[in-house]
């Protein structure tokens, strides 16, 4: 029986080429999606300018969504309801899946990342510095 006549044979063989041929046109749909500007791959901004825009915080209050976004240059927080504008800020969407907002910013849309607390451990320094300066005081009797 010749190899290519085995009816599950030919049938892997189908399935393999039209998997890869949808692994490529998914490649190119990412780096060229209609849904995002152009020169935009669709991930999260990283801020490398000091002056872009930070995204601290979301909460939602009756049912609808609050942004806090902090201007690193005039160290100031600003809260914006979605599809609200505020002095600088036009939040656009969000997107709760990857923690991202889409903000209108001195004319182009950012996505913006929800930024990440930082924990800093000070024991060390506590170590150097001696004693505490406040001493613990015994509870009222």
């Amino acid at each position: 029986m010749p190899l290519l006549r085995s009816a599950p044979l030919k049938t892997a063989l189908l399935f393999t080429a039209v998997a890869l041929t949808q692994v490529r046109a998914f490649g190119d749909l990412v780096n060229n999606s209609p849904f995002m500007a152009r020169g935009n791959v669709g991930g999260p901004v990283t801020p490398s300018d000091p002056s872009t825009p930070q995204f601290h915080s979301v909460i939602q209050v009756d049912g609808k969504w609050q942004f806090s976004l902090f201007d690193p240059q005039k160290k100031r927080s600003t809260w914006v309801g979605l599809n609200e504008t505020s002095e600088e800020y036009l939040v656009r969407k969000f997107d709760p899946n990857n923690e991202t907002v889409a903000v209108e910013y001195q004319g182009p849309t950012l996505t913006l990342p929800l930024q990440q607390a930082k924990i800093v451990r000070r024991r060390r320094a506590m170590r150097q510095q001696g004693q505490p300066s406040v001493q613990p005081q015994p509870a009222p009797k």
